[in-house]
């Protein structure tokens, strides 16, 4: 899988991503499991995700596969967590 982002995006994403060094792009289903997701009402929804995290925050067990793209590589999660 390639993700491509939009060149309009990327101009959202990178002074985000690049404002410090070790900062990672994650895609997420919104399902009000991974710590980055919202909890409730907005979970029942239907929606994909965009996280820009630091290097010290915790990626798996939740984010366990990678997707490359135009801005480099995206953590996804693909298997269902219940924790």
């Amino acid at each position: 899988m390639y993700l491509t982002i939009t060149d309009a995006a990327l101009e959202k994403i990178n002074p985000i991503l690049k404002a410090e060094p070790g900062r990672r792009l994650v895609m997420m289903y919104e399902d009000g499991v991974s710590p980055y997701s919202h909890h409730g009402e907005v979970a029942m929804q239907v929606s994909f995700v965009f996280a820009i995290i630091r290097e010290d925050q915790p990626l798996l067990p939740w984010f366990d596969e990678t997707i490359d793209s135009n801005i480099d590589h995206c953590q996804s999660r693909v298997t269902q967590r219940t924790t």
